[in-house]
């Protein structure tokens, strides 16, 4: 991934606007860390879920 973010960050800002604009996001991105917060997210919902039905 190195290799590619060096290349992107050597492409013409002019020609290549959205690339150069969002580079430096995409070289800090971490998926590990989104998954876990989605996952996070979701197993908070089936507890909350799961609570409500038995307290019905």
């Amino acid at each position: 991934m190195d290799a590619s973010i060096g290349q992107w960050r050597d492409l013409d800002p002019e020609e290549f606007p959205f690339t150069r604009f969002t580079v430096e996001e995409v070289a800090i991105h971490d998926d590990a860390e989104q998954f876990r917060a989605g996952l996070e997210l979701v197993l908070a919902g089936l507890s909350e879920q799961a609570a409500r039905q038995v307290t019905q």
